[in-house]
């Protein structure tokens, strides 16, 4: 059998759950099969012009009926807009982030935002009612103590958005643990080809390559450095003090 026909094999070629580019192909890998260009396909049965790896997961249900109308996409930005900011280009930039964020893998750039505000102000509403049900199962959903070794083991290969509710740093210990994390955002912000290499216990090591969009939400913003602020949007909450307070959040 002729050489030529092996191919060496590279970790970075693994391409886990999420959506990616491939040749000409829109590939949404959902775990237990590939959404070729809206086309359903068997995993064994893609053949990938990267020479792509696309190895099985847990699956991600995903919707294959029409794409939704210009007018079904503007009520997700009125619903954004109602929220109370206090810019309001935020609800805009908060839908844009949804509307971005599964696809992360097939982006050049990866967008992040940090939803803040005093407490009260709805950060953690936000989160369960308006942003976990839109990225559902196509997103790492993460809070408190959670380290960046934790989130880098999750995702491992996939592309899948990452939304970190509780983002507090207000200790030494959690600064430190949480100057990590915003590394790994930095990091998977752009598309370099270079990878996270980590050392293993045997003597080897592993790569990573990180694709995915992160939000986190908190009181305070852990992200001061200057590479942090050009690639985080911070997007401020204010009380609702007015009377219309309860009319606003049931409307």
């Amino acid at each position: 059998v002729s050489q030529s026909r092996y191919i060496k094999f590279d970790s970075r070629r693994i391409r886990g759950r999420g959506c990616w580019i491939d040749g000409k192909d829109i590939v949404y890998h959902a775990g237990d099969r590939l959404v070729v260009n809206g086309q359903q396909i068997d995993i064994p049965k893609y053949n990938s012009t990267r020479r792509a790896i696309y190895h099985g997961a847990l699956q991600i249900d995903v919707e294959q009926s029409a794409a939704a109308t210009n007018a079904e996409a503007a009520s997700l930005i009125n619903l954004c807009e109602m929220l109370s900011w206090e810019r309001p280009l935020y609800g805009k930039l908060l839908a844009g982030w949804l509307a971005l964020a599964p696809i992360g893998g097939a982006l050049r750039w990866r967008p992040h935002l940090w939803v803040t505000g005093p407490s009260g102000s709805g950060k953690s509403w936000i989160v369960s009612n308006i942003i976990q049900p839109i990225v559902g199962d196509a997103a790492l959903h993460v809070q408190g103590a959670t380290s960046e070794a934790g989130i880098r083991g999750m995702l491992g290969s996939d592309s899948l958005p990452v939304v970190f509710d509780e983002a507090e740093s207000e200790d030494k210990a959690s600064q430190m643990r949480f100057e990590s994390i915003l590394t790994l955002a930095r990091q998977s912000s752009t598309e370099t080809g270079a990878g996270i290499v980590k050392g293993t216990a045997q003597g080897g090591s592993v790569t990573y390559l990180l694709r995915s969009a992160f939000l986190f939400a908190s009181i305070g913003v852990a992200a001061v450095k200057k590479s942090d602020v050009s690639r985080i949007s911070i997007l401020q909450l204010k009380k609702n003090l007015g009377r219309n307070a309860a009319e606003h959040l049931d409307s």
